[in-house]
């Protein structure tokens, strides 16, 4: 057994309260990315999952639910692409950082794991390619290797639509480093009961939300809101204005179209207005090709 880290919870224990505490009271690989600023929750919403385990609703949603159902579906394209053997395995530990903690989704056979991501199609196409994983599941990766002390990573991403695609990640002690240091500051804030600084992520809104029960009639007053309310205010007229020329454009482009479904310019895509399953027509502007890491969608695993 290596001495530098140890299996805490079987596979069987998976979303158990047991498997629930484990969670709340380290530092895992779904947490590590949302840290670093580069997951699909916030630094906030992560600290109040550890100092108020509680408020947070354990089921997941319905797109992580459908993923942990197709993971052995995936796992048995991955045997079949590579040849190797993914085994399920549980909750691991480092044994010098308790608070370090990875639920990897297989432990595979030529001695590294597998990390199993259920992705739409057009996920996919936006942040994943064929020789780069998406950034957060590659520190994800980064992380499992860390705790289990091993070498490397095999990521398996997958969508209905599409081919699967592996990835192998070696270990990079750099980008560990950075994450270990993170964690650590992380922790020191769950320990300390002291928040890292709110930002406009959404999950920082739902996690203020679950964070505090309302107690009606009570006031708060603070002289610096003033300021806060009418630049809100003059940002609200700016959005107004920009949503009408934004709506100006797109109507622009439809006059235009007529009866075409597809608009390019200098054969580039510009946008599409294509008929629903209900026969009505849908505008839609053609997707930029990098959209920034923060604001994916979520995906499961």
């Amino acid at each position: 057994m290596n001495p530098k880290t140890r299996e805490i919870l079987p596979a069987s224990e998976e979303h158990t309260p047991e498997w629930h505490r484990a969670r709340a009271n380290g530092i895992g690989g779904s947490d590590i990315a949302s840290i670093v600023g580069v997951g699909y929750r916030s630094a906030y919403a992560i600290w109040l999952d550890k100092t108020q385990p509680e408020t947070r609703e354990d089921a997941g949603t319905l797109q992580m639910q459908r993923g942990n159902a197709l993971e052995p579906i995936v796992a048995s394209e991955f045997e079949n692409e590579t040849g190797l053997t993914a085994t399920q395995t549980g909750t691991w530990q480092r044994t010098d950082k308790p608070h370090h903690i990875a639920n990897p989704d297989r432990l595979v056979s030529d001695g590294g794991g597998l990390e199993i991501k259920c992705t739409s199609s057009l996920t996919m196409d936006m942040y994943w390619t064929d020789t780069t994983p998406r950034y957060s599941a590659a520190l994800q990766a980064q992380w499992c290797m860390h705790v289990t002390d091993t070498h490397h990573w095999w990521i398996a991403a997958w969508c209905w639509e599409k081919p699967l695609r592996l990835y192998r990640l070696d270990r990079d002690p750099e980008t560990i480093a950075w994450l270990t240091s993170e964690a650590e500051d992380m922790w020191d804030r769950v320990q300390n009961n002291a928040p890292p600084d709110v930002d406009s992520h959404p999950t920082t809104g739902d996690a203020l939300s679950r964070q505090w029960q309302a107690k009606f009639g009570e006031t708060v007053d603070n002289e610096d809101w003033e300021l806060l309310h009418h630049q809100y205010r003059a940002l609200n007229a700016q959005k107004r204005e920009v949503e009408k020329n934004i709506d100006l454009m797109k109507h622009q482009v439809m006059e235009g179209m007529g009866e075409a479904t597809e608009a390019t310019a200098y054969g580039n895509p510009v946008a599409t207005w294509r008929p629903d399953k209900n026969g009505r027509r849908r505008f839609a502007w053609a997707r930029l090709n990098s959209p920034p890491e923060n604001t994916h969608p979520a995906e499961t695993g």
